[in-house]
């Protein structure tokens, strides 16, 4: 995920330049497909100083089969907020996800 955050702070640039002050009522979700790349889970999460000068009040990242919330400020929804840092799945085994 180190290596990551920094893409991402350069693909919601733009954005956040487009949106100017709007940013802090908005939260970013970013899907990220990669070709043979995956989602360590328990990989810390990378500085998002740069995501938080762009003004966003979250950026949460969907990495199937995981979401992660890089980070989010106190206007963002309480589960943005409870969930901050934290990569989540709905899949407790995930050797269990294409089973019928």
């Amino acid at each position: 995920m180190k290596d990551l955050v920094p893409e991402v702070a350069t693909a919601l640039a733009d954005k956040a330049a487009k949106y100017g002050a709007n940013c802090k009522d908005l939260d970013a979700l970013v899907y990220v497909d990669l070709p043979d790349a995956f989602l360590v889970a328990n990989s810390p999460i990378a500085d998002t100083a740069e995501l938080q000068r762009q003004g966003w009040r979250s950026v949460s990242l969907l990495f199937g089969p995981y979401g992660v919330v890089l980070f989010s400020n106190n206007r963002a929804p309480d589960f943005f907020c409870a969930a901050a840092g934290r990569v989540l799945t709905q899949w407790e085994n995930i050797d269990t996800l294409f089973e019928v």
